[in-house]
């Protein structure tokens, strides 16, 4: 006959054996077991939590967690498995709470340090995201994506020196990751190094999604530093790309000949003075067949405000 502390040991390792194998609901039958032998174990609710976390009933892992820190309110594991959750509900600040609690216990975490950094970023605390950045990078150095977050954090505050340092060393440990690459070109040009940050984001270019594609589009015309010329061949090699793919979904429209009409294309937008299209069209009119193509620009900032530019 087993005694409450044998019996509660065997259903803790074979709600522990379950767990590893998948079978959440019997694990969790086996843990309230435990449970009710042993009543006073922060390590079962940990488990418990775990488990509605994979079975993402939120609220149940929030209620687990919380037992566990009344019982144990120095346990870290319980710290930092409470702010992932708070983290992925929107919580940041609660997050951040948790992830340092955690620190305090067990300060040389790498997992935590990243993911309060990430908290503290989504919160634009971003100096003192930089510190658990480094932080994590002291504990192992071999993080593109820390290396890479760094760098996105100079980039933003302008301190484009220290950015394109990161970016370069992200690649080195992770040369293949577009992201990296297209943002280190961006920052290059910024910086004046035009020729390596033309032709990184030319020979980019071509391997990008399509998203990521237009983003690069997109933000190209605002950019001084990009000759026309640059723009004009991206945005070719994108129109060429996605060509077959949209072009059967419009019905294309047969335009009358007559040498002596243009063909009149309009574009509206709220804004003029503050939109990037404007470059857009201000450098592919450098392309333009005059005598062929007429573009109106037509924007409102306000009801009571007209801009409007007309380039023929």
């Amino acid at each position: 006959m087993l005694n409450e502390w044998e019996q509660a040991k065997f259903y803790f390792e074979r709600a522990q054996v379950q767990e590893r194998e998948g079978f959440y609901l019997a694990a969790l039958e086996n843990y309230q077991r435990v449970l009710q032998l042993a009543p006073h174990s922060p390590e079962v609710y940990l488990k418990m939590g775990v488990i509605y976390q994979n079975l993402k009933q939120i609220e149940n892992a929030l209620e687990a967690y919380e037992n566990a820190l009344i019982l144990k309110p120095n346990y870290a594991a319980v710290h930092h498995n409470l702010a992932n959750v708070l983290f992925d509900q929107g919580y940041f600040e609660e997050a951040v709470i948790h992830y340092k609690l955690s620190l305090s216990y067990t300060p040389d975490v790498l997992e935590t340090h990243v993911n309060l950094a990430v908290a503290l970023h989504h919160q634009q605390k971003l100096d003192e995201a930089l510190v658990h950045y480094e932080e994590a990078l002291k504990l192992n150095p071999d993080q593109p994506y820390i290396y890479f977050c760094i760098a996105s954090i100079y980039h933003f505050q302008g301190h484009i020196g220290a950015a394109i340092q990161y970016y370069r060393t992200a690649l080195q440990w992770n040369p293949q990751d577009l992201e990296t690459q297209r943002k280190f070109s961006t920052a290059l040009i910024n910086a004046g190094q035009f020729e390596e940050g033309y032709q990184r984001l030319e020979e980019l270019f071509p391997h990008l999604s399509p998203d990521s594609q237009t983003h690069v589009c997109y933000h190209m015309f605002a950019n001084p530093y990009i000759p026309a010329e640059t723009k004009f061949h991206i945005c070719v090699e994108w129109g060429q790309r996605f060509e077959n793919t949209y072009l059967p979904l419009f019905t294309r429209y047969k335009n009358r000949p007559d040498p002596h009409k243009c063909l009149k294309i309009g574009y509206l937008m709220r804004s003029f003075s503050s939109h990037d299209f404007p470059s857009f069209i201000l450098t592919f009119l450098k392309y333009a067949h005059k005598n062929e193509f007429e573009i109106f620009i037509y924007a409102a900032e306000t009801e009571s405000v007209q801009e409007k530019a007309e380039f023929k």
